[in-house]
């Protein structure tokens, strides 16, 4: 029983990281293409905020 629930837990979380991998992949494409966006908003609203 002990071994049954720790191997679910082991492969829980190798298809978590899996997952989280992917996630992080395609989070890392977005900010590439967003990049510009990511840097100008803070500013653009920091601006917005003073004025």
């Amino acid at each position: 029983m002990y071994f049954f629930a720790s191997f679910l837990i082991l492969l829980k979380s190798i298809v978590f990281s899996s997952f989280f991998k992917r996630k992080f992949y395609h989070f890392k494409i977005l900010i590439k293409q967003n990049a510009s966006l990511l840097l100008f908003y803070p500013i653009k609203y920091k601006l917005a905020r003073e004025i």
